[in-house]
């Protein structure tokens, strides 16, 4: 995602693979929500954006990651995508899969 490209309140995400198939991705939902600062001495230079995480599973730990905020920088914002580009990622792998069964 380009910083341009964000919106308020709207979910992205981040998509990894166990294996070398790229068949079953593991998605992660990050709501965004808005520009942020980094912690002093963090030596991060670049505009910072702020997220929250949408785990499967909520933990009642106050300190459990879902209960905080993700910081990422403009160039970590490249492994982020958008509804529309994850339906595009999805049907991708479901084509790959139904001309495998195929085959």
């Amino acid at each position: 995602m380009r910083p341009e490209q964000l919106v308020i309140g709207h979910c992205y995400f981040d998509i990894t693979y166990p294996d070398a198939t790229l068949t079953k991705p593991i998605i992660s939902s990050y709501e965004y929500v808005g520009e942020g600062e980094p912690e002093p001495g963090q030596g991060i230079t670049e505009q910072c954006y702020l997220f929250k995480f949408h785990p499967k599973y909520k933990s009642e730990d106050p300190d459990a990651i879902e209960n905080g905020l993700i910081l990422y920088t403009v160039s970590q914002l490249d492994t982020l995508i958008d509804i529309v580009e994850l339906g595009k990622v999805l049907e991708g792998i479901h084509e790959k899969l139904k001309s495998k069964s195929h085959s």
